[in-house]
Formats: C-alpha cells, sequence, structure tokens
C-alpha cells in the first residue's frame, strides 16, 4: 500500500506539479489513513469497502479532527483512488458515494462603529495615517477587494467625476463610485504623497 502510496505522492509533483506544502499536507492525511488500514488489517487498497471507510470517517470524529479537516481528507483519498484507478490497480473509487461531515462556517468578524471611526481618524501631518485613511475610505466607500485596492495607480482615480476604476478577476475592469469623504482623503493623501513616495 505505501508503495503505491509514493507513486500517488510522486505524481503530485512530477505532473501536477503541486506545491511542497500542498504535497506534504496530502501525504499527512494518507499516511494517517494508512496507519489506520494497517491497525484494521487492510492490506490492499482494493480490499477498501464503503462501511470501512465511514468507521474511519468516525474515527477522525473521535479523534476531535474538525469536519473541514475531515472533508479534506476523504477529498485527498477521492484524489488518490481516482489515480488508482488510471493506473489500473483498482476497479472502482469507492470514496466517491461517501458524505461529507457538515462544518459551520465560521462568520468573519466585523468592525464595530467605534473601531472604524478610530482606524480611519488620522492625526493631521502624520502621512502614514493619512496615506491609511485614503486607503480604509476608498475600501469601505468603494466596496473594494484588497487585490483592487492595492493594483490602484492615480490616474485610476478620478476625483472630479468621484470614481475610481478598477481591474478585477480576470482582468476585467469596471468604475465604481467613491463618496465625499473618500475623495477628501485621497486628495489629502495625493498633497503628501510626491514627497514621501519612493
Amino acid at each position: 500500500m505505501e508503495e503505491r502510496l509514493d507513486s500517488f505522492l510522486g505524481s503530485l509533483r512530477t505532473e501536477r506539479q503541486l506545491s511542497p506544502h500542498t504535497i506534504s499536507a496530502y501525504s499527512r492525511d494518507l499516511g494517517a489513513f494508512c496507519a489506520w488500514c494497517e491497525k484494521e488489517s487492510i492490506a490492499q487498497w482494493s480490499a477498501l469497502t464503503n462501511i470501512q471507510i465511514r468507521y474511519y470517517v468516525g474515527h477522525l470524529k473521535k479523534r476531535g479532527l474538525s469536519g473541514r479537516s475531515i472533508q479534506r481528507a476523504l477529498s485527498d483519498m477521492r484524489t488518490c483512488y481516482d489515480f488508482f484507478i488510471r493506473e489500473g490497480w483498482v476497479d472502482d473509487n469507492p470514496f466517491l458515494h461517501i458524505p461529507s461531515p457538515r462544518y459551520d462556517k465560521k462568520l468573519p468578524t466585523v468592525l464595530g462603529v467605534d473601531q472604524a471611526v478610530h482606524l480611519v481618524d488620522s492625526d493631521e501631518g502624520d502621512w502614514h495615517r493619512i496615506r491609511d485613511r485614503a486607503m480604509f475610505e476608498l475600501l469601505y466607500s468603494s466596496g473594494l477587494r484588497l487585490a483592487e485596492l492595492t493594483g490602484l495607480d492615480v490616474q485610476n482615480i478620478d476625483c472630479a467625476a468621484r470614481l475610481v476604476r478598477v481591474t478585477g478577476k480576470g482582468s476585467k475592469q469596471r468604475d465604481l463610485p467613491v463618496g465625499s469623504k473618500a475623495i477628501e482623503a485621497v486628495q489629502e493623501w495625493l498633497q503628501f504623497r510626491s514627497d514621501v513616495a519612493l
């Protein structure tokens, strides 16, 4: 079992050219599964049954793994078995019909009103705070993604028309409205920018 597992991990490096971090995650999940199979006297990949896989999922839950971690482990095994089928080592993928456990998605923590005000409140003359305030006001006013904000050039902002042109996913450009407070913050920053920009 381990020899064929090594072949699969090797294919991730050479064929799919996955990052070392991703391959390491696969190796941990599959190694844990192999150790469980050895303990359960399962000696061949083709001998695995759906019932045994469900027992393994229960084993992971008892160990305290989160639903997200169990989903990842099952996904890794599905991918591994697809490789085994391609190589002719097994006939089917017993992981295809195993339901992944649900997990609660955590909502992002949002700033309170006082925290947001404190964040954008700047001390006059401190260019770091003035720059940061301009960025936060733009993010808030126009609903920019962080990547869109960091990709902005000065010419992308039309203060007179109160518009900002952003390049989003798929290199698609769109014009977004900018609020008056954000325009004021950007104009204040532009007064300092030429002196501090490298």
